[in-house]
């Protein structure tokens, strides 16, 4: 199996397969900025976008079965806004200080969050891109330790097929 060293956005991904098909994809896109687990700290629009990769795969080598693994929370994706002062209800910069009275922080430089208004607005249209590729996806949120694996973390499991055949899921053990 090729290593490649790179940026995963550069990957084309018809060159890095040399023209061959693809049966399977595995996909973990960064679920730094979905987890809980996080607390408050700023959140990455480019870090966050890591699931829209597996699309360009999807939509350029039309992998036969496509499975993917992230934290449950990746079902409310959704839009960033930028953080406000309690106190003043002004923008924050991703150092923690204050915009001044009237002052237009770029977007850059602005501490952002998630935006509790549009919880999971990203992940449906995620969900509407992968079905217009044509696959069929099926989530679950599955307790590890259910199936073998010596943690009680629970994580988010995606199926996505376009083979025809029907997606299949684990007994628990």
């Amino acid at each position: 199996t090729p290593h490649l060293r790179c940026d995963v956005f550069e990957v084309d991904p018809r060159a890095a397969c040399q023209g061959r098909g693809v049966r399977a994809l595995h996909a973990s896109p960064d679920c730094t900025d979905f987890s809980v687990a996080k607390g408050s700290k700023p959140v990455s629009k480019r870090r966050r976008a890591l699931a829209w990769v597996v699309c360009r795969w999807m939509g350029t080598v039309s992998p036969e079965v496509v499975t993917l693994e992230n934290v449950s929370e990746i079902q409310t994706w959704g839009p960033l806004i930028a953080k406000r002062d309690p106190a003043t209800g002004r923008v924050l910069r991703l150092d923690g200080s204050v915009a001044a009275t009237g002052e237009r922080v770029p977007v850059g430089e602005q501490w952002l969050v998630p935006d509790p208004r549009h919880k999971g607005r990203i992940w449906r249209a995620w969900l509407k891109h992968v079905a217009g590729l044509g696959y069929v996806f099926e989530g679950r949120v599955l307790v590890c330790a259910d199936y073998g694996v010596p943690t009680i973390r629970k994580r988010f499991f995606g199926v996505a097929r376009r083979d025809g055949e029907p997606i299949v899921w684990p007994q628990r053990t």
